[in-house]
Parts: structure tokens; sequence; C-alpha cells
């Protein structure tokens, strides 16, 4: 087991390109609130690792009010993140939980890898990727829980506390120090 997520990991780090597939469509406005999102779209997530090509799924929560909502959720829900890794010329690294536990009425640990991105682009996404303790990929088409793992997020979007702030500190206090010390401390 350690060795599939060890290969997932290594595949965040790949170079990627992306398939997109609009699932849900909920609002015509660009400005959305704190705590809401305008489409939800899987993406493929292809990763070239050891000659092999990897492809992994994300939910990407589309025009969202900063690309970092997703990995603040689960901080403030999970506590600070197990790893934290580039993909190549990304400023902003993909923070990965393991064993966490999501749903209540189940006894599965589970992997999430966090991550967003557009700004420069002004089609600001977060998303996440979720792994079962086998390394299965659980936003695949044919996976029984990708339903429950998007509402799952969707939920935790919509009930977002933005008042909570603390996930900026230890973000930023590991990724880029020198930010910190100017604009966060």
């Amino acid at each position: 087991m350690k060795k599939i997520f060890l290969i997932i990991l290594i595949a965040l780090n790949g170079s990627c390109a992306t398939n997109k597939n609009i699932t849900t469509q909920r609002s015509n406005t660009l400005y959305l609130p704190h705590n809401d999102f305008k489409d939800i779209t899987n993406d493929k997530y292809v990763a070239s690792v050891n000659k092999d090509t990897i492809s992994i799924t994300q939910i990407k929560y589309n025009y969202v009010y900063t690309e970092f909502l997703l990995k603040k959720i689960m901080f403030d829900k999970f506590g600070k993140w197990d790893e934290s890794r580039y993909k190549e010329n990304e400023r902003h690294p993909v923070l990965v939980w393991k064993q966490v536990k999501l749903f209540p009425n189940r006894d599965t640990l589970y992997m999430v890898a966090a991550t967003g991105g557009g700004e420069a682009e002004q089609k600001i996404y977060s998303s996440v990727m979720v792994f079962d303790e086998q390394g299965r990929d659980l936003l695949a088409i044919n996976s029984e829980l990708r339903n429950d793992v998007t509402e799952y997020f969707t939920e935790l979007i919509q009930q977002n506390n933005n008042n909570k702030k603390e996930f900026y500190s230890v973000y930023w206090k590991e990724v880029d120090p020198k930010f910190y010390k100017k604009y966060i401390k």
C-alpha cells in the first residue's frame, strides 16, 4: 500500500494534461460568496512516472473565492497536512492528508490531495483528488463513491467558516516564510 501511495505522490509532481467534463452548473455569475462556486468539473490529471502513464481524477470547484479554499477546509477539519508536493514551476504545493476519515458512517481512511489555481486567468478553482487505502482513485468514472465524495466536499464548501484564518498563517509560514514575515505575522 505504501508503494501505491508513493506512486500517486510522485504522479502529483508530474507534468499534467487535463480533459474537462462539466458535471454541475450552479450559477451564471462570476462573483460568488466565500462559500460557493460556479460549477464542478472532473479533470483527468495525467502524469508520467517511470515511463508509465498514470491518470488521476480531480474534482475542480470553479470560480471560487480563493484557490486555497479546499486546502483551508481540509486544514480546518483535519489539521495540518502530512506532505506538500510541488509541481514543476508552481509556487503553491499540492497538500496531502493521509489516513483521514471523511465519512462518519464508514471506517475507511482516505488520502486527500488538495490544490488550486487559475488566479492569473481569473478562473480560480480549488480541487481535490481522493484515494482509498488501496490507492484507488475514488473520483474515477466507475467509482461507487464518486458522487459521495463530490457531495461531501460541496457541503464542506457551503459550510466553510471564512472567519477561521489559522490555515493561512500555518501555510505561508511553511510555503513562503518571507511572505509570512512581511504580510501575515
